[in-house]
């Protein structure tokens, strides 16, 4: 633990205000980066300009590193340990400071979030970091984004959504880091299942897809009424690439004949095997005792009352329908 609980990591001068500021010449081979760093050390042109300026006027403003078994782990300044290996410097002057886990994150992403240029899944990553970290430090009484709020420029709002683009598959957040995948679109891909936005990143690759925020919120919705994993054809049945093909009665009835016969088995995907399960459809009530129930239909006996390829929330909105009109019979009765 260090001996400074309570002190905000994002200022230097509260750090030093209760530690030491020592400057010590470390080796640049013992540094390693902060484990999970979301922030990107690229050799771009800013870098080159950094290597200009160490050339020129030396380490201004030494890193600031904690002591780990593999030697010093970076809190801030990865950047200008890229550019000293660059150089070929053997030496570095750091400045070392005690922290646990939980602080070492905070101010990691507080002294990192100052960059000029920050890319949206470098926010979205950092946040999240923090978010987890004032979480387990258990200090803010379950209020880790508004605290963060009250630290930073962005609202606890805007923060909730960069925080959502961490559950986009890599593909997807690398879209939005080029500007080719709005946020807000983003934000609702996020509430999509791994395969679901594996699928859909192929279809942009393809060209077949421009992502906007209407589409998304449709995909969500369809998402979340799923049982299952959306497949190809009904994302793009949804988003209007393909149209949803026409069935015929007799298809229909034909369709109904050849479930009856199938209706009971359930394959287990990549097992080989099959098992014996009845089909049910479910859905969600609200009881008295403000808990959440499911009520289960089994599908074999209520599919004829449905027609062909109408999603789990269509199902839903049907039976209450039915229950809403006997309802009505009965009071006028």
């Amino acid at each position: 633990m260090s001996n400074y609980s309570g002190v905000t990591l994002g200022n230097l001068d509260d750090i030093f205000s209760v530690q030491p500021k020592v400057i010590t010449d470390v080796y640049v081979s013992k540094l390693h980066p902060f484990k999970d760093h979301p922030f990107r050390v690229e050799d771009d042109e800013a870098m080159d300009e950094l290597v200009e300026s160490i050339k020129e006027n030396g380490v201004l403003e030494p890193p600031i590193v904690r002591r780990d078994p593999l030697g010093y782990e970076i809190l801030s300044g990865h950047r200008r340990k890229r550019a000293c290996e660059i150089i070929g410097l053997e030496k570095i002057p750091v400045h070392i400071i005690d922290a646990d886990d939980d602080e070492a994150a905070i101010f990691m992403v507080d002294a990192n979030l100052r960059r000029e240029v920050i890319r949206p899944s470098e926010k979205a990553w950092a946040y999240r970091i923090k978010n987890d970290a004032i979480k387990h430090q258990g200090k803010s009484g379950g209020l880790s984004v508004e605290q963060m709020a009250a630290e930073g420029n962005d609202s606890k709002t805007q923060i909730k959504r960069y925080i959502r683009l961490t559950y986009l598959t890599k593909e997807l957040l690398d879209l939005v880091d080029e500007g080719m995948l709005g946020i807000s679109a983003a934000v609702e891909l996020s509430f999509l299942k791994k395969g679901e936005q594996e699928r859909l990143y192929s279809l942009i690759q393809a060209g077949e897809w421009n992502p906007s925020l209407n589409e998304a919120q449709i995909l969500k919705k369809a998402s979340q009424e799923s049982s299952g994993v959306l497949d190809r054809d009904r994302i793009e049945i949804l988003l209007g690439i393909i149209e949803e093909p026409e069935v015929s009665e007799c298809e229909y009835h034909k369709n109904l004949e050849d479930s009856e016969e199938h209706s009971d088995f359930a394959e287990l995907d990549g097992a080989g095997d099959n098992l014996e399960k009845e089909k049910t459809v479910s859905f969600e009530v609200d009881t008295d005792q403000d808990v959440t129930a499911d009520i289960v239909l089994p599908y074999k006996k209520i599919k004829k009352y449905y027609k062909p390829q109408m999603t789990r929330g269509e199902m839903e909105e049907l039976i209450y329908a039915l229950l809403e009109d006997e309802l009505n019979r009965e009071k006028l009765g």
